[in-house]
């Protein structure tokens, strides 16, 4: 990468933001590939036109804004500076609004909390983790809900709601590998920046 341009997206006197801005970026990659598959669902017919640009939209300005957060380093001031919780409930939204328009592709959609969650399990403790896993499963219960209300012609409720039991189950899964992870991680001494 030319210097130059390295300069601008990576600070030269803070190693410790450097590697936060390398781990934004791999999560930005992710929307990339989140992108390619939305793009795919909505040429297939299965995401209205409205879900797709809207989502398109909202992900380049999360990550412009995310990006302009690091660099000035404003993230500092915060009690996380990598923003980790904040990226993936960022990222959890944007699942559940492409969620609320894929008709019956929904169940596909819910790979991507899992790819979101493992972003967390080196970063947070076992409490923010928890948390975060909460906030997923109240987002796809608000889709339900949603649909409930607003669009119940052509859902298989049944369907959403054992996909819902399912993700439980992933997410407490997920939440036993982080407790377990971050035990693992203070016997060896293992320090996160």
């Amino acid at each position: 990468m030319n210097k130059s341009i390295k300069a601008l997206i990576f600070p030269t006197d803070d190693p410790k933001q450097v590697l936060r801005i390398s781990r934004f970026l791999m999560a930005s990659a992710a929307y990339f590939i989140c992108a390619v598959l939305c793009t795919f669902a909505y040429i297939a017919g299965f995401v209205t036109k409205e879900a797709y640009f809207g989502w398109l939209a909202a992900a380049v300005s999360i990550n412009i804004v995310l990006f302009v957060v690091f660099r000035t380093g404003l993230n500092q001031r915060m009690a996380d500076p990598s923003l980790t919780a904040l990226q993936m409930c960022s990222a959890i939204v944007m699942v559940m609004y492409v969620m609320m328009f894929a008709n019956e592709t929904r169940g596909v959609f819910l790979l991507i909390y899992v790819v979101i969650l493992l972003f967390g399990i080196f970063r947070l403790d076992t409490r923010r983790f928890l948390y975060v896993s909460i906030f997923t499963l109240l987002t796809y219960g608000g889709v339900i809900v949603q649909l409930h209300l607003y669009r119940p012609q052509g859902v298989n409720f049944q369907m959403e709601y054992l996909q819902l039991a399912v993700l439980a189950g992933v997410v407490m899964l997920f939440s036993v590998t982080v407790s377990m992870t971050m035990i693992v991680m203070v016997i060896m001494g293992v320090l996160i920046a």
